[in-house]
């Protein structure tokens, strides 16, 4: 075999959010796609590979990022990334519609020198607001190859491929020289005597290091000479005297002029295009009256959507999988007598686990396809533009919202991104507010008991629980930053990028990659939970085995000893099933279902010995349009089977009591995944911290809840117990501030 058979070829693409920089990824790569991790970082890496007439090249997808200049987790990264990885070509995607605004990214790899390929994608929404750009003109100027592509229809794909081949065939580094203003450039000159002359790893050309200097981007084992070090500080004063700024923003100030002249002879638009179809939409999406009741009035349609379109489906799988899984498969290992264990091992563990994983995934399935929409369709960014002046509010940058968004699908990628976030501070915050976003997982547990408790009203109930979420860690946060992270917020500068339809094929592909992840993720755990809550529920306390539930199991012992610390919110001895949910809901807040379906005695409907099992499934397909069509006339269905309704409200006496049960899962402790998540980005003590407080906070606000909706039930109760609450709450505040205190002497006194 030739070596040019077997030489792989190394791309990294670089480009701003939102330029369809994941979209030329998949094109390229197709189904070959991995995700990894660099070593030391939180931050998930796309890598993929691809074949072109006989040569194969590695992908590597890097964050979205608007600079080069450290200023963020993604900038640092990808700035190593570039200088430490042996990367045969730089691949520069770039939104043509926008090209000013990407070009100063360009502009900087430019001037480190690297072999790139700059790439105008979204050629076809230039064309719709009548943008021309001259593409000789930009390339003669810019000193690259540039290529137009449409990647989400694949056009120009090809010719980009052939264009990577030839780049790296005939590879060049040539920097970009862009000239700066004269005290910059003198100041240069002066340093490149120095450096000249000295033992300096030329890992760049010497204008370059010296630019990197003044933007403070310091690249570790690189050393200077002290002569350079003084000379450099007395350059820095005479920038800062001339200019009246200081020189990384003089340094900017001077890109932005380049490109600006660039954009005035390259680029051209119809002037009656000047103001956009998005510009008209933003009128009203950013109107500060009517932008955050819009925003709420979406995420309620998104809701009512999930609840409405999901639950049929729910009732669906429940039937078509309880006949195949649960009762036939009993029906058929009882007649090959089987015994007990195996029984319970297979059916009532194994086929009751995959029965209550299935009937997750519609409304996962609709609430990812949602948010995914509303990404793709660029809503999400004006949300993130909208609350920011109400993040400052709490000592937060806007985009900080972007995290807490992701959130309500899964709290572990919302935690992962906040490393868009320029301070440790805003992480920290940022991160300790998530968990408080009703997350994808926490759904289920909402659906099955307003499925029981509130049929006519379902929806209603979960916004508010949704929305509780958001009110109580808009608190937490206020707390928070008044205490134990005192500090300014940053600025905060996002694009906003162009309403467009999304892509049909785009959408699917990012709910199916969510969808897939929160179901591998969730699915063996709620299985492995489901199986052990079984046995542990038939294995009686003497050593005996019982295919039914035992009051005196190993589990119910455990969970008995637990229970009266659940008493105040409403949790009776008799119910110690739901304390062993909150327990095993902290693996996967999901199984908090499987735990009650193991656990609560009920008697299954007995079957009627005449109807087969091809009459049940015929029976299941037709009552999936009836489903459909009373639930949107307002008439639903409950999705848990009669028997177990009975069973669930046997224990929880009324709505109320279930209200405050929900309320203490929305807000006690996250999940062992997100917990391992937090850990790794802002530490162990922060982790233990975020336990213990949402912990406590959900044992105050579901026992407050409970208290005051059951006060005349016993009014002297009551009183004691609003009132430990209310006090176990300023004392809570008070040892923050206090804490708070200690924490800022210390760093005065490191200082």
């Amino acid at each position: 075999m030739e070596e040019k058979d077997i030489k792989i070829n190394r791309i990294a693409l670089v480009g701003n959010p939102n330029c369809g920089k994941t979209t030329l990824f998949n094109a390229l790569t197709g189904a070959h796609q991995t995700i990894g991790n660099w070593p030391g970082v939180t931050v998930d890496i796309i890598e993929g590979e691809y074949e072109w007439k006989d040569r194969t090249y590695h992908v590597t997808d890097l964050p979205g990022i608007y600079s080069i200049s450290p200023h963020s987790a993604d900038e640092a990264i990808t700035r190593d990334f570039l200088q430490n990885q042996a990367v045969d070509l730089v691949v520069n995607i770039t939104d043509a519609s926008n090209l000013k605004r990407n070009l100063y990214l360009s502009a900087q790899l430019l001037e480190l020198g690297l072999p790139m390929i700059l790439v105008l994608n979204m050629m076809d929404i230039a064309e719709q607001h009548k943008i021309r750009i001259d593409i000789k003109h930009l390339q003669k100027h810019l000193g690259c190859e540039i290529i137009p592509i449409v990647a989400s229809r694949r056009e120009g794909i090809e010719d980009l491929m052939d264009r990577i081949r030839h780049s790296i065939e005939h590879l060049e580094e040539i920097p970009l020289i862009i000239p700066y203003d004269e005290v910059i450039e003198n100041a240069i000159g002066k340093l490149e005597t120095i450096l000249a002359g000295a033992s300096v790893a030329n890992v760049v050309a010497l204008r370059n290091r010296i630019l990197e200097r003044f933007e403070s981007i310091q690249y570790p084992g690189v050393s200077f000479p002290d002569t350079f070090e003084v000379e450099f500080r007395k350059q820095q004063e005479i920038i800062r005297h001339h200019t009246k700024m200081e020189p990384d923003i003089v340094i900017a100030d001077g890109r932005y002029g380049f490109i600006n002249g660039l954009i005035r002879e390259v680029v051209y638009q119809d002037e009656a295009f000047g103001r956009t179809f998005s510009d008209g939409i933003d009128k009203i999406m950013l109107n500060r009256y009517l932008g955050v009741p819009f925003f709420l009035f979406v995420m309620f349609l998104m809701f009512t959507l999930t609840m409405k379109v999901g639950q049929p489906f729910v009732d669906f799988i429940n039937r078509a999988f309880g006949i195949l899984l649960d009762d036939g498969l009993t029906i058929l290992l009882q007649n090959l007598h089987f015994p007990l264990w195996a029984i319970t091992f297979l059916a009532h563990g194994i086929g009751v686990g995959i029965q209550t994983v299935a009937s997750f995934i519609p409304p996962i399935f609709i609430i990812f396809l949602c948010l995914s929409f509303l990404e793709d369709s660029g809503y999400m960014a004006r949300a993130a533009f909208i609350m920011d002046r109400y993040m400052h509010a709490i000592g937060l940058p806007g985009k900080a919202f972007i995290p807490m968004l992701v959130g309500f699908g899964c709290t572990v990628p919302a935690i992962l991104s906040t490393r868009t976030l320029e301070n440790k501070r805003d992480r920290v915050l940022t991160i300790l507010m998530n968990p408080f976003m009703s997350c994808g997982a926490r759904l289920p547990v909402y659906a099955f008991f307003t499925a029981i408790f509130f049929v006519n009203i379902a929806n209603v109930v979960v916004f508010g629980l949704y929305l509780t979420g958001i009110v109580l860690a808009v608190a937490s946060g206020l707390v928070f930053q008044k205490t134990i992270l005192r500090s300014q917020p940053t600025d905060f500068v996002m694009e906003l990028p162009p309403y467009h339809v999304p892509t049909w094929n785009g959408v699917f592909m990012h709910t199916w990659h969510r969808l897939k992840d929160f179901i591998l993720r969730a699915g063996h755990t709620i299985l492995l939970v489901i199986i052990v809550m079984s046995f542990l529920n038939a294995i009686k306390t003497d050593g005996k085995f019982e295919l039914h539930p035992s009051s005196n199991s190993v589990l119910s012992e455990v969970g008995k000893v637990i229970t009266p610390v659940f008493h105040p919110m409403g949790i009776s001895n008799d119910n110690w099933p739901a304390t062993v949910g909150l327990i095993t809901g902290v693996f996967n807040k999901e199984s908090v279902i499987g735990t009650l379906q193991a656990l609560y005695p009920y008697t299954p409907e007995t079957p009627d010995s005449s109807i087969t099992m091809k009459d049940k499934w015929i029976g299941a397909f037709r009552a999936f349009p009836e489903d459909f069509h009373q639930i949107w006339k307002h008439h639903e269905k409950a999705v848990v089977s009669q028997p177990l309704q009975e069973s669930v409200r046997s224990h929880f006496p009324d709505a109320n009591t279930a209200f405050a049960y929900l309320l203490f899962i929305l807000l006690y402790s996250p999940c062992v995944a997100s917990l391992a998540a937090m850990k790794k980005e802002i530490g162990t003590r922060w982790t233990i911290f975020s336990f213990s407080y949402m912990t406590v906070l959900a044992w105050i606000i579901s026992t407050l809840f409970y208290q005051v909706t059951h006060f005349f039930m016993n009014p002297a109760n009551s009183v004691i117990w609003i009132s430990f609450c209310c006090l176990l709450l300023i004392s809570v505040y008070f040892l923050f501030r206090r804490w708070g205190s200690s924490m800022k002497r210390r760093q005065e006194g490191t200082k």
